[in-house]
């Protein structure tokens, strides 16, 4: 929506000629449709009705291959699905109390948590609260911003410390665990992270994108 905003609502919008979306790579000038020399109503049903180009999802702001991108997540949904019906927390209860035999998937989740917690930074420093400053309202969106932030980081370690010691086998595992340790492994973000809007990722690129927002 706002690559559409941005592209439509600009002075170059008014220009004759203006191609209507972007051209696809390799495309010639008569496959772009431009901005008619219209002034009327009818001029410009009649136009529309002239149409002869086979429509595309560039016209709508979307890449052309747009369909094989679709088809490319709903299949990494399914490997994530599928990756949560193979090992995963029943295990969790017949590796408790032993020191060897651990599941391939515990070792996997184990390394994966492992590399998160080492991406993480070791804490955000807070904002200075003066009684000057608070009568800044930018302070205090800043403020809200940065200690929600720093509260999720404490969230997000805190979890991943648990998970590696319930893997190698120092804590006991729980329901709250085993629903962690399996979105880890399917490399799903986990509900208890998801303090702010985020596009359809991997907790892993998540993680990575957590970290450019608070460092």
């Amino acid at each position: 929506m706002n690559s559409l905003v941005d592209y439509y609502f600009n002075k170059e919008s008014y220009n004759t000629n203006f191609p209507l979306f972007k051209p696809a790579v390799g495309t010639s000038d008569d496959e772009t449709l431009i901005v008619p020399e219209a002034r009327s109503h009818a001029d410009y049903v009649s136009w529309i009705k002239g149409i002869t180009l086979a429509e595309t999802p560039a016209w709508s702001g979307l890449p052309n291959n747009v369909e094989k991108i679709v088809r490319e997540r709903q299949g990494k949904n399914l490997l994530a699905k599928i990756k949560l019906l193979q090992g995963t927390g029943d295990d969790l209860d017949e590796e408790d109390g032993k020191d060897d035999g651990k599941s391939a998937w515990l070792v996997s989740t184990q390394a994966r948590c492992e590399k998160m917690l080492e991406m993480l930074p070791t804490q955000l420093e807070l904002l200075n609260r003066t009684a000057q400053a608070i009568q800044d309202p930018l302070f205090r969106f800043l403020e809200r911003e940065v200690t929600v932030a720093s509260n999720l980081l404490d969230i997000v370690k805190r979890d991943l410390v648990y998970l590696i010691e319930m893997c190698s086998g120092k804590r006991k595992s729980t329901n709250v665990l085993k629903l962690l340790a399996e979105n880890i492994f399917a490399d799903v973000i986990p509900t208890s992270w998801r303090k702010y809007t985020v596009a359809n990722i991997s907790s892993t690129a998540w993680v990575s994108d957590f970290v450019k927002r608070v460092v």
